[in-house]
């Protein structure tokens, strides 16, 4: 079974993109074409800042743009005056205040910013509904503020306005915010008329998000300003939840009920302080917020080894609320009940207490006094008076990476890292009890944080509350919805963000968080090359090196596994949204992204790995810049060119080139202002030709045309982007939504006027139809027109393209000797061109005859050769393709351990995408090397692979491999007949002839098997192959006898081929129990018996020693009738013994 012939697959896709500038038809253009057919726009300063692109990454652009003018019903109108009620009185109020506490600036700042909101109520063009709505809760909040304000002012010291301060710049903050969005609606210029025209309902989604702020900043607004008004006194003591943190000492604390992924930390720490010492531990739980350090001394403080060693003397203390040493040393005299009272030396009453007996002293959130710089020397000579007393172990917890100075730590952990996957989905699961991919796509989402898994969890054991609602509202507030209950650092991580960014190593160095706001737009970190570049020309950063130090001292980033300098997700996101970059900043990081993403279709390794590294990065960065609506037309050239790289290489996704072309679909058929503008900004260059030609960069002479037609450019690149959309969709399996890229561009390219397009498009759809069920001939014929189209404008490598598609229409037909016929043609003709992708794509096809054939040695050779092909055009696809192909040759001639490496190198180089046939592949490896357990782990999941894809012919050969591992187990019969009964009828579906003669030639056997299992023959099988199983045991004394009551069971029913079958058996067990002798007895009467029933395959299996060679008897190779071919099949490629 493991040594069958392999099927072929049709790719359902083409071998290359055929569109932009590096496409199908990039060096036979003029240069002159190479100017986009789009305006472009070079001032940095008309940018607009895009929102985050992480929650805009999706796929379409609403279409429905503008409201129409005079389409306001009076419904509508009634809204807008009502909306204006109680303007004056607002405005009134707001100017009082104002002049009340013109003394104190802050105040002064955010009732200029809220009559700026309330003056532009009748210039609102876009959401006007949602707009209105939003200013009339600014003027209903401004009320309530300023009346506040000005109670205060009237009846209380001015002094007391402090006490709101942070607030009321919270309050600015978010009107700033406001007011920003509100410009965007009635901004008259042309940048911003587009930029509405596409973001439309990105807008409606950042007033909701600001809306939602908002009432969060004007709540805590109105609970801090009715204690000052009620109470008429400072905050300090009374307000401790809202102000500063209450200092709490603890002789211990709880362990953590919930504790996963994190033994490996536990364990270092706790083997640290349990060993004998003669002087005192000292260790430091570094990391950034929320990343689980209490938790982890906590665990420790109550491990089993550590409670034996220190008993009741640990002790915790939480220095969130210290701010000097003398409170540090204060909280533990109190932990460690040592009365202070009339004591002068205080440390000294402290040490004493610690010398009587071994200590173990927690001192959680140590960064609170350490940061301060006027209180850091005394704070670390405390902490080096401490971990000095030998008999005490000081375990500290910090945020950060770096070490207090003047003590010698006993061991220096790395900073703290976010949990694993598995560890993440254990925690959500033991909070909430629920767990499906929504949960996986949440925890991905925050970086596996512990602190975010904890609130996301929390939210989702809400009664009611489905993990899908709180997916939709990740996606919309992101970072903003993980809080539980009061603000602070455990129940609230965007506290605990802002809580890290007041450091004052932070403030101390302006440049760390200008960094922070420009690493935060890339979602995969920022490589050495491009902090090089930003340290050379980064606008609005001084000093980028100074400033990763300071980011790095306060764990704010990291460097992963790949050297990439990273931000965790949380953080990232919240930065996005509250510390945007500078306009000049985030131009400078697109324009380095674009210029990268123009080298997608370069062949130079280093290029290509680098593409490939940055991958996340690049597509977020383009959909940015197409978000902003500057240079749209050398972003969509980029992105075009980007395409190449995620086609060739598979890792990447359709969101970009997706967003590229509903944003060209937009500009056509909502603004036709804007497309004459495009005409007319390339009307003074030479008229654009159709391209045509193929992915050969490297080209340096392309053969003469004949002149073409011209063409519609800006129509001609919303196609092209269409059929680049169709090709990446196709490579993902996704077939349906591809063939309707394909239909529409087709229709676009027709009205474009370019024909080379259209025949590409063409060859991509008879791509598609082959791989349907019964649709050859519709494939066949499509790829028909494509030629002769190809042949209209004398494009040869389009045709030969065709010739290919042909050819594998005849492979899948079982007509291999006139697909080789084809695939040779197209070779030569792609020789001819220089054309090396296209003789890669008809060597691997050629390789997939062979193999048909069984023509493995030949197969080897196709498939060495397009590996070498594939690898010096950069496509990893392919060369991958070529490996499987190669490891299915090795496979075919049972050199199982080649096959193996092969195909493992194939499946690492697509990983961490899954190719179905891949897997395939090394679930047959694994049959013929007995591993059933592991080939039926493999075979199911590139069935469900093949399932989602809609491949009939993966599913039917999987399902037809899993029937043969079934019956090798006991009791599987039924699970057997199943998986074969799926396989005829998925042959059957997919018309393939072949597959169902193999499928009938074994029901037939199992049939027999099945309408009487007490029958001698079936017994006799059974023995057979309860025998090899002993042999693979090494059990050869049991096999012997298995074996022999198999050989007479086989001598009863007269079964010639039964009895040579169990004799080669027995010889081979005898020779494992060093018989010689015996052993070739029993093949020479096993060879006797294969002569007398003419079994030529068996018998040169026996003369090859058992190596089970490949099989000489070429297959059929056209269609037969299944009587026929089931009769050929039987007893080789069924399920006989010898299979």
């Amino acid at each position: 079974m493991g040594r069958g012939p392999v099927e072929a697959r049709p790719s359902g896709c083409a071998a290359v993109i055929f569109y932009g500038k590096s496409g199908a038809h990039s060096n036979r253009t003029k240069a002159s074409q190479d100017r986009s057919p789009l305006p472009v726009n070079h001032d940095s300063s008309s940018s607009v800042q895009s929102p985050d692109s992480s929650r805009s990454s999706t796929s379409t652009v609403s279409t429905s743009i503008e409201d129409e003018p005079g389409a306001q019903t009076s419904h509508k109108s009634d809204k807008w005056r009502a909306a204006l009620d109680g303007t004056s009185t607002a405005l009134a109020l707001l100017k009082e205040v104002a002049e009340m506490f013109s003394s104190v600036p802050y105040i002064q700042v955010v009732a200029g910013i809220a009559i700026k909101i309330i003056e532009i109520t009748n210039q609102v063009q876009t959401n006007k509904a949602r707009c209105l709505e939003l200013i009339d809760k600014v003027k209903a909040y401004a009320r309530i503020v300023f009346e506040a304000l000005r109670r205060i002012g009237t009846s209380l010291e001015h002094s007391m306005i402090e006490e709101l301060k942070d607030d009321l710049l919270g309050i600015t903050r978010v009107l700033e915010s406001i007011y920003g969005i509100l410009q965007t609606t009635f901004a008259s210029t042309t940048s911003a008329r587009f930029v509405r025209l596409l973001n439309r309902d990105d807008i409606s989604s950042r007033i909701q998000e600001q809306d939602r702020r908002l009432d969060t900043c004007i709540t805590a607004f109105q609970l801090k300003s009715s204690i000052v008004l009620r109470t008429g006194t400072q905050f300090g003591a009374p307000l401790p939840i809202l102000n500063q943190p209450i200092r709490r000492v603890h002789r211990s604390r709880p362990k953590p009920q919930i504790m996963h992924g994190r033994k490996e930390e536990i364990n270092a720490i706790v083997a640290a302080l349990s060993q004998p010492a003669d002087a005192g531990v000292g260790i430091a739980i570094l990391g950034p917020g929320g990343i689980g350090k209490t938790s982890i001394a906590l665990s420790v403080m109550h491990d089993d080894q550590i409670c034996s060693k220190y008993g009741d003397n640990r002790v915790f203390i939480s220095c969130e609320a210290a701010t000097s040493a003398d409170l540090i040393i204060s909280d533990l005299a109190l932990a460690l009940r040592v009365p202070l009272e009339g004591v002068r030396e205080p440390m000294y009453a402290i040490s004493t207490q610690l010398r009587r007996a071994p200590h173990l002293v927690v001192l959680d959130n140590f960064e609170t006094p350490w940061d301060l710089p006027h209180v850091r020397p005394e704070v670390e000579d405390l902490l080096a008076d401490i971990t000095a007393i030998e008999t005490t172990s000081v375990l500290v917890t910090a945020r950060g990476s770096q070490y207090p100075a003047g003590v010698k730590w006993t061991r220096l952990l790395p900073p703290v890292r976010p949990v694993d996957l598995d560890s993440a989905m254990s925690i959500f699961r033991d909070i909430s009890n629920k767990m499906d991919d929504y949960v996986t796509k949440l925890l991905k989402a925050v970086d596996c944080v512990p602190l975010a898994i904890t609130l996301l969890a929390n939210l989702a054991a809400v009664d009611g509350e489905t993990t899908e609602a709180l997916w939709n509202r990740w996606e919309e507030e992101s970072t903003g919805m993980l809080e539980d209950g009061p603000e602070g650092r455990l129940s609230n991580l965007e506290y605990s963000v802002r809580l890290s960014l007041s450091s004052p190593r932070i403030k101390r160095d302006p440049d760390a968080l200008a960094f922070l706001r420009v690493l935060s737009l890339l979602p995969d970190g920022m490589y050495s090359d491009t902090v090089f570049a930003c340290g050379k020309v980064l606008p609005s950063v001084g000093n980028v090196n100074r400033a990763i130090s300071t980011l790095r001292q306060n764990a704010l980033v990291y460097m992963d596994s790949r050297n990439s300098l990273r931000v965790l997700s949380p953080i990232r996101l919240f930065i996005r949204a509250e510390y945007p970059p500078t306009p000049n900043a985030r131009t400078f990081l697109q324009d380095y992204y674009i210029n990268l993403a123009s080298h997608g279709s370069s062949p130079d390794p280093d290029i290509r790995n680098r593409l490939t590294q940055e991958v996340g990065n690049i597509e977020a960065m383009l959909i940015d810049a197409l978000r902003s609506g500057a240079r749209v037309g050398q972003v969509v050239e980029a992105t075009l060119n980007f395409a190449h790289h995620t086609y060739t290489s598979g890792v990447g996704s359709t969101n970009v080139i997706a967003l590229a072309t509903e944003i060209l679909s937009t500009l056509q058929s909502n603004n036709p202002a804007m497309e004459s503008l495009s005409l007319l900004a390339s009307a003074n260059q030479p008229k654009a030709r159709t391209q045509l030609g193929r992915l050969h960069f490297w080209r340096t002479k392309a053969p003469e045309l004949p002149h073409l037609p011209d063409i519609d450019p800006l129509r001609k690149l919303h196609a092209d982007c269409l059929g680049c959309w169709g090709q990446l969709l196709s490579r993902q399996y996704q077939f349906q939504q591809a063939e309707t890229k394909y239909t529409n561009a087709i229709q676009l390219h027709a009205q474009a006027g370019d024909l080379s397009s259209q025949a590409y498009d063409l060859h991509n759809l008879a791509c598609l139809y082959m791989r349907q069920p019964g649709a050859l001939a519709k494939s066949k014929e499509t790829f028909t027109k494509a030629m002769a189209l190809h042949d209209q404008i004398n494009d040869q490598v389009g045709k030969a393209y065709d010739l290919v598609g042909i050819g594998q229409i005849h492979l899948q037909a079982s007509e291999s000797k006139l697909a080789k016929t084809i695939f040779l043609e197209a070779l030569s003709l792609y020789g001819t061109l220089k054309d090396n992708p296209g003789r890669a794509s008809a060597l691997d096809n050629l390789g997939h005859v062979a193999l048909t054939r069984s023509h493995y040695n030949n197969a080897e050779t196709y498939y060495t050769e397009a590996l070498g092909l594939h690898k010096a055009s950069g496509n990893t696809v392919g060369e991958a393709g070529s490996l499987a192909g190669l490891a299915s040759a090795l496979l075919l001639r049972s050199r199982f351990a080649d096959a193996r490496t092969m195909i493992d190198k194939a499946i690492a180089l697509r990983s961490p995408e899954c190719d179905a046939g891949h897997l395939h592949i090394l679930g047959r490896i694994l049959i013929a090397q007995y591993k059933y357990e592991d080939a039926l782990r493999i075979l199911n999941r590139a069935n469900e692979l093949h399932v989602e894809a809609g491949d009939q012919l993966g599913v039917a050969d999987d399902a037809y491999h899993l029937a043969y591992i079934h019956l090798q187990q006991p009791d599987s019969f039924s699970a057997a007949w199943e998986m074969i009964t799926k396989s005829l009828q998925c042959y059957e579906e997919a018309g393939n002839i072949l597959g169902q003669g193999n499928a009938l030639s074994t029901l037939a056997q199992m049939d027999i098997r099945r309408d009487d299992n007490d029958d001698d023959g079936c017994q006799a099988v059974d023995h057979y192959l309860m025998g090899c199983a002993q042999i693979r045991a090494a059990k050869f004394q049991d096999a012997l006898m298995s074996l022999n009551q198999a050989l007479d069971l086989h001598a009863m029913t007269g079964n010639v081929q039964g009895k040579a079958d169990d004799k080669n058996r027995i010889a081979e067990a005898l020779l494992r129990l060093g018989d010689t002798n015996a052993a070739m007895i029993a093949v020479g009467e096993a060879l006797a018996m294969h002569i007398q029933i003419n079994d030529i395959v068996a018998k040169e299996t026996i003369l090859c020693s058992r190596l089970h060679p490949p099989r000489t008897v070429a297959l059929p190779e056209s269609e037969k009738s299944l009587r026929q071919l089931t009769a050929t099949h039987r007893g080789r490629n069924g399920f006989s013994p010898r299979t």
